[in-house]
């Protein structure tokens, strides 16, 4: 896959910020063979499209158009949100990436600087070799939420972003991420960073679940 190289977008989180995180553990099939009603990435999907259809009806911006998707998307942002879920799962499914954050954003006043972060929802799988016997029907899930607030509902020209922990694997990164295995042309194509110095070290994106890959922004490519 090809990647577009420039300067890295960096985003701030203020103690004014609010974040939602969902951890989801892959772990084995328990001593009977069982496997979970959901894998690991369908569930994840599930509270990824769940969570961002409630902040889009807060926010009330137009997604498909801050992702790059083609014009007639924004006359169903339902179908949309579907089809983004989609692809968000198989990428988590064939391991392009680990990690995904919905960023929103108020408005920078000058080209370069950095943007100060409304809400981040955080979406990540991880491995684990210690799973707690008993529970086989669902994946061992840790979500953490400090919700919406008001300022997301009252915010004037926010801004949305998709943040992906992009696989460092070099045979995975040359895979195509196009039609007809995926609903849109997805491109990783400028580096993110996260100044976190306002949050407490468990809040902090590393802290939920080690780093696999490289943050990078995610966007739908033109046709």
């Amino acid at each position: 896959m090809s990647e577009l190289v420039s300067a890295a977008e960096a985003f701030v989180m203020t103690e004014q910020s609010r974040q939602d995180a969902t951890i989801v553990t892959i772990t084995e099939p328990d001593a009977n063979g069982e496997e979970p009603a959901l894998t690991a990435t369908e569930q994840l999907a599930t509270y990824f499209y769940e969570d961002v259809r409630q902040v889009l009806r807060r926010a009330g911006f137009d997604l498909s158009r801050e992702l790059g998707a083609p014009p007639e998307y924004a006359d169903d942002a339902e179908l949309f949100l579907r089809l983004l879920c989609a692809d968000m799962e198989r990428l988590w499914q064939y391991q392009l990436i680990t990690g995904l954050a919905l960023m929103l954003t108020t408005p920078i006043e000058r080209l370069g600087d950095p943007h100060a972060v409304l809400y981040r929802a955080i979406y990540r799988v991880r491995q684990s070799l210690d799973v707690e016997q008993g529970s086989v029907r669902l994946r061992p899930v840790l979500r953490l939420s400090d919700g919406l607030g008001d300022s997301i509902s009252a915010a004037t020209g926010a801004r949305a972003f998709l943040v992906a922990e992009w696989t460092r694997d070099a045979a995975l990164r040359r895979v195509p991420v196009r039609p007809p295995r995926y609903h849109f042309a997805w491109v990783p194509t400028q580096p993110a960073l996260f100044d976190e110095n306002a949050l407490p070290l468990a809040q902090r994106y590393d802290a939920l679940a080690p780093a696999s890959g490289d943050l990078t922004l995610l966007q739908i490519a033109a046709e």
